[in-house]
């Protein structure tokens, strides 16, 4: 009935109610990318930007381990 309301809507609960997580991706960013690594390319520097801002994740390797035994059991990897 509204098309005109409902894109509004569905703009408006995509916009992110603090930008703390932005401002944050760029200060890694400016930390990463000084002057002696301006050279480095946009891959490798997205890569340690990501790694820079996601350290504090805790990782559960034994999971991590567990779940990638199940996926490849044909494998002859063995991680058990």
């Amino acid at each position: 009935a509204f098309p005109s309301l409902i894109t509004l809507i569905q703009t408006a609960i995509t916009i992110p109610v603090s930008s703390t997580t932005c401002e944050r991706t760029f200060s890694k960013m400016k930390m990463i990318k000084t002057t002696l690594r301006n050279t480095m390319s946009d891959d490798r520097l997205s890569d340690l930007t990501l790694l820079a801002v996601e350290r504090d994740i805790d990782i559960n390797f034994g999971q991590v381990m567990d779940d990638f035994s199940e996926i490849h059991k044909s494998s002859r990897i063995m991680l058990k």
